[in-house]
């Protein structure tokens, strides 16, 4: 993928008992709900994702390590979002790492893009990193939730 977020859970790791294969199995889905609504943020919450012709909105994808969870292809026109894992990001062991991010050559530039005149109005830089900042206790209660669900 051309620009990403990836969201650490070492901290998480460190706190659970990594022998439960149940606990881990939740931390994955629940990090993988996240790495969704980060994405829907993206296109829903201001900044938003660009989308003058779609193709950048239409080309995101959400990886927890290397696995498809998800892709943005819905939300935008020709986009071609990132399906094999390999731009992904890998934490290593004992850490659980969700990317989420667009695949087009301008991905980044359109980030980054604190000077870019947007076409749409509620469009602007920062679509990433501003719903990690804003929403990021969020995306972590999610994760947290799925947990205890598994917990009971």
């Amino acid at each position: 993928m051309k620009n990403n977020i990836t969201l650490n859970t070492a901290k998480f790791m460190k706190m659970l008992d990594l022998a439960n294969k149940r606990i881990q199995d939740a931390l994955r889905i629940g990090a993988g709900q996240a790495g969704l609504m980060l994405m829907r943020d993206c296109v829903m919450e201001p900044p938003t994702v660009p989308i003058k012709e779609g193709v950048l909105r239409g080309s995101g994808s959400v990886f927890v390590d290397d696995k498809l969870a998800g892709t943005s292809e819905s939300l935008g026109k020709n986009g071609t979002p990132n399906k094999s894992g390999s731009d992904s990001v890998s934490g290593g062991k004992n850490v659980i790492t969700v990317t989420v991010g667009y695949n087009t050559p301008y991905a980044n530039r359109q980030h980054e893009g604190v000077d870019f005149k947007f076409s749409e109005p509620s469009a602007g830089p920062k679509y990433l990193e501003s719903k990690l900042v804003r929403f990021g206790k969020e995306y972590y209660q999610v994760i947290t939730d799925k947990i205890k669900e598994v917990l009971g």
